[in-house]
């Protein structure tokens, strides 16, 4: 039975799995339940010469394998780098590499002068590029991003990330004496999740009238510019807008689960995992364009997307924010159809596609 190996790296400094490594651990469940022979493999190395030698020794194991499939699903570019060379060695592996970010993010999203370590990262990501055979994207738009803006030689395609589905439709949220509408923001809380337009959003709407909402804010980080205007914020929204530090993926989709909506207005994402675990709550999203999962999303069908590069972005928010109010069935019929959405993207019909792109 050929073996199959998911590299990826579990940063022991992040109290919970990022992106890249929930995506290789679902994928590596899927693979032991369906009995398939895999290893997980952690790439996260310090200088430790222990954390050095053994990933070594596991480099040095998998020359030796005859044949072997190799999902790359790790960050950076060292690890990457050094596994899509590996081809050369060993033409008989098929390796795949997952590309679930690009190198420049920041930079494409705020104008902003990249970094020398982004500059790195760049020049590693273009190597990676013309070393890989076969590189999966999470989502068209990234795809497209890439072929445009790179050089690239390798076979690819558009995997979307899945979900651990849940199998019953979930009850609605049951409002409170206040009877006002809940919103839910969460992730890496950089300038480019939008943090800042989300809490100037709710408190533009609470100004208005209508209808009150709440917005609770989760995330395990918030740099200094951050921090001090969204303070602002919270402290003139009358308590309306909350910050909440890190939390693990099971308490952060019981409160996803007590909301009327999700929102994820980034300037830029690749996928964003969090919407699609939201739709499988059956809890609408309100998402940007510029966000690979936004193109599950059918506007007003099973979600609602905006265009954040819009000069009336909260305009445009703050009237779906005010038709939410007003839908009552129909609201319902959404939540139905983007819980239906999520069903589609279940870890088994991921795995699978992967498993026809290794072999093709």
């Amino acid at each position: 039975m050929e073996k199959i190996f998911i590299l990826t790296s579990i940063s022991k400094r992040h109290k919970y799995l990022l992106g890249p490594a929930l995506v290789a651990t679902e994928l590596f469940g899927e693979l032991r339940r369906s009995g398939k022979s895999c290893s997980l493999v952690d790439t996260y190395s310090t200088i430790k010469f222990g954390s050095f030698a053994k990933y070594a020794l596991f480099f040095t194991k998998l020359v030796f394998y005859k044949r072997a499939t190799v999902f790359v699903h790790a960050p950076g570019f060292i690890s990457p780098l050094l596994f899509c060379a590996l081809r050369y060695i060993r033409p008989s592996h098929s390796i795949i590499y997952t590309v679930h970010g690009l190198p420049l993010e920041e930079s494409i999203s705020n104008n902003c002068k990249p970094s020398l370590s982004a500059r790195a990262q760049e020049v590693g990501f273009r190597l990676i590029l013309a070393l890989a055979k076969k590189i999966v994207f999470v989502s068209n738009r990234q795809l497209h991003h890439i072929e445009k803006n790179y050089p690239i030689n390798a076979m690819t395609t558009a995997i979307h990330n899945g979900v651990a589905t849940n199998k019953h439709f979930p009850t609605p949220r049951q409002r409170g004496p206040s009877n006002a509408f809940r919103a839910v923001m969460a992730g890496g809380l950089s300038a480019r999740k939008s943090t800042i337009e989300t809490a100037e959003l709710i408190n533009a709407k609470n100004r208005n009238g209508g209808r009150a909402w709440d917005l609770d804010i989760y995330g395990p980080e918030i740099d200094r510019h951050l921090s001090q205007k969204l303070l602002e914020l919270i402290d003139n929204s009358n308590g309306k807008i909350r910050y909440h530090g890190p939390i693990s993926q099971e308490k952060l989709h019981k409160e996803i689960s007590n909301s009327d909506l999700y929102i994820a207005i980034s300037k830029w994402d690749t996928f964003n995992l969090a919407v699609i675990q939201a739709m499988n709550l059956g809890v609408p999203c309100l998402c940007s364009h510029q966000a690979g999962v936004s193109e599950l999303l059918n506007h007003s069908k099973n979600g609602f997307i905006v265009d954040i590069n819009s000069a009336s972005l909260l305009e445009d928010c703050t009237e779906i924010l005010e038709s939410i109010e007003g839908l009552g069935e129909a609201y319902d019929r959404i939540r139905q159809a983007a819980y239906e959405t999520a069903l589609q993207q279940d870890w088994s019909s991921v795995t699978k596609k992967y498993l026809k792109f290794a072999s093709s």
